[in-house]
């Protein structure tokens, strides 16, 4: 059986595109440190889609100095101001964004954000009773995607070992939390530009 005759647009699916490359991401550890570097490569365009986001998350591997800072509320701020030409878009679920603002740490975040001209955040609350906007995407310049069940937030990052004791598993405040598996993917090509459009 054709994978033409098994995706159907617009009856079992959105969209149908040619993906270039194709990796599975397994647990944050693997997810934050490529994401970051994808963020990095980043030259026109940055878009951001999540359930819950913390501007506190650490992205990146704690052994890696590459001058950027490791907390994703200010490496977004250092990417806008190193790369002039870069805009950055984030759409978060409207409760879940409220509920992490509430955390008094991401309240800079949000202010330092909302002055840069070039950092965009939306909040989507336009959904029926009970529902919620769950996606977790990333798109880099329309060509690079992330597309999974990660989000960049507070007690998800692990490694795939998951052990009951982990010093690194902690919340910024230092707080520790228990283990936590979960999957992403990393896609390359038109595929990237097709998780694009459904981002704006």
């Amino acid at each position: 059986m054709s994978v033409g005759s098994i995706f159907r647009p617009g009856e079992n699916c959105w969209q149908v595109a040619q993906c270039d490359e194709l990796s599975i991401i397994v647990d944050a550890d693997q997810y934050f440190t490529s994401i970051r570097e994808a963020m990095m490569r980043a030259e026109r365009l940055i878009m951001l889609v999540g359930w819950d986001f913390d501007a506190g998350t650490t992205l990146g591997h704690p052994d890696v100095d590459d001058g950027a800072p490791r907390k994703v509320g200010d490496f977004i701020v250092w990417l806008a101001r190193q790369k002039p030409h870069l805009e950055i878009k984030i759409l978060l679920w409207s409760p879940a964004l409220f509920a992490s603002w509430l955390r008094l740490s991401n309240l800079p975040y949000l202010v330092r954000w909302k002055l840069h001209k070039r950092i965009t955040v939306r909040l989507d609350g336009r959904h029926p009773l009970g529902s919620s906007h769950h996606q977790k995407m990333l798109v880099i310049d329309d060509y690079e995607a992330f597309c999974g069940g990660i989000d960049v937030t507070l007690d998800r990052w692990d490694t795939r070992e998951h052990l009951d004791e982990n010093p690194a598993r902690r919340r910024p405040s230092g707080v520790r939390y228990g283990p936590w598996h979960d999957v992403s993917s990393k896609l390359t090509g038109p595929v990237a530009k097709t998780i694009g459009r459904l981002c704006r």
